[in-house]
C-alpha cells in the first residue's frame, strides 16, 4: 500500500484517503459481501463516517471488519457538524466490527486509537455512535475492541466541571441511541441535542 492509500478495502483493492471516503463506497455499493477496511496510515476525518445498514440504497454486504495493518494508527475526526456527531457513526448497520488489534505484529494489542477532535467544550459529541429509530431499528452484532477511544471533553474532569448540559456531561466513547432518520434509511442520522434522546419503541 503506497503511502497516500491510508484506507483499503475489498473486496475491490481499492484505496481511499480517509475513513469517510471508504465508508460512502460501501454505502454506494462497490464493495459487498464480506468487507475488510485496512488502515495502513493515520487519517484526518473532516466529516462523520456514516455506515449505512445493508439493504438501505445501495449497500450490500454481509459483515464489514475495520482494522490496522500497522501499528499505532490514529483515525483523527474534527466534523464540520461538530455538535451532536461521532467520528464514526453506523446508521442502523449490522455485523460491523471495529478491531483495533494489528493482525500484523505479536499478540492482541490496542494499535488503533479514534479521537474525536472537536473543542473540549463542544457538545453531545462521541467516538462511535449507533444511531437507532423507529424505522432504523437494528444494530446487531456490532463489535468495538482493542481500540483507544478519546472523546473530545479533554480536560474535563475537574471539579470546576459540573454544569449537567456542559460537555463534561454530554460527551461519549461509544454511544447507542435515537437520532436516526424516521424517514429514509439512507438519511445520516441527525445531531445529538439532549441526554435524554431515546430509541423508539
Amino acid at each position: 500500500i503506497s503511502a497516500y492509500a491510508q484506507v483499503l478495502v475489498n473486496p475491490g483493492a481499492t484505496s481511499y484517503s480517509t475513513l469517510a471516503s471508504a465508508c460512502t463506497a460501501i454505502n454506494a455499493g462497490t464493495h459487498t459481501g464480506a468487507v475488510t477496511v485496512e488502515i495502513s496510515a493515520n487519517t484526518t476525518e473532516t466529516a462523520t463516517c456514516v455506515i449505512n445498514s445493508s439493504g438501505a440504497g445501495s449497500a450490500n454486504y454481509t459483515s464489514i471488519n475495520i482494522y490496522p495493518t500497522v501499528d499505532g494508527v490514529t483515525i483523527n475526526g474534527s466534523t464540520t457538524a461538530a455538535s451532536g456527531r461521532g467520528v464514526i457513526e453506523l446508521n442502523g448497520a449490522d455485523n460491523v466490527t471495529i478491531d483495533g488489534d494489528n493482525p500484523n505484529s505479536a499478540g492482541i494489542n490496542r494499535n488503533l486509537t479514534i479521537i474525536n477532535n472537536n473543542s473540549s467544550t463542544t457538545t453531545y459529541t462521541s467516538v462511535v455512535r449507533i444511531a437507532l429509530s423507529t424505522l432504523i431499528s437494528s444494530g446487531n452484532n456490532n463489535t468495538v475492541k482493542n481500540a483507544i477511544l478519546t472523546g473530545s471533553a479533554t480536560g474535563r474532569n475537574i471539579s470546576t466541571a459540573t454544569s449537567t448540559s456542559g460537555s463534561e456531561h454530554t460527551t461519549y466513547g461509544i454511544l447507542v441511541g435515537g437520532g436516526a432518520s424516521t424517514v429514509l434509511a439512507t438519511t445520516s442520522p441527525s445531531a445529538i441535542t439532549s441526554v435524554s434522546t431515546t430509541i423508539g419503541s
